[in-house]
């Protein structure tokens, strides 16, 4: 079942997605709760409420200075700066990351993915400076991911090195 609803809803960002979906018993079969490795059957009735539950605990935002390459009414993209985590980790980092710089900027986030990670449509390494896109809303969110995992987002790397590189 994650597998057919991944590929017959447009605005589902990816199976992990559709899966927490059918974990929280937003997707139902013939009016009944099924697991994700439920084989669809011709005939099935599938109704799918999009929306995942809150967590308990609400990324609080924080006034951490964006610098935004790109704003509109649907997406951003952020120049993330080396040393800044995307989101929460762990209990020891809840706070002074782009995600709750993002809560802070934004009047809304796409709310695909968890509480902690409000319009991350992908992340980079706390070490690793460079773009990154964040939607607004759950469409945004959809479309981009898709792209994403289609490949048909360019990316371009460049490393800054010191020293002698032993490898090609």
């Amino acid at each position: 079942m994650d597998v057919y609803l991944t590929q017959v809803l447009p605005d589902v960002p990816s199976r992990t997605f559709v899966q927490k979906l059918i974990e929280a018993g937003k997707v139902l079969v013939n009016k009944k709760i099924m697991r994700a490795n439920y084989k669809v059957a011709e005939g099935d009735e599938i109704s799918v409420d999009l929306v995942l539950p809150l967590k308990d605990q609400a990324l609080v935002g924080e006034n951490i200075p964006l610098d935004i390459f790109y704003e509109d009414e649907c997406f951003l993209i952020i120049n993330k700066p080396s040393g800044l985590l995307v989101h929460p980790a762990n209990e020891k980092n809840v706070t002074g990351t782009l995600a709750n710089a993002l809560v802070h900027h934004c009047k809304s986030l796409s709310d695909f993915n968890e509480e902690v990670r409000p319009g991350i449509v992908h992340r980079l390494d706390r070490e690793t400076s460079g773009l990154m896109v964040v939607a607004k809303d759950n469409r945004t969110h959809a479309k981009l991911a898709k792209q994403f995992e289609h490949h048909e987002v360019k990316k371009k790397y460049l490393a800054l090195v010191e020293g002698h590189v032993e490898f090609d």
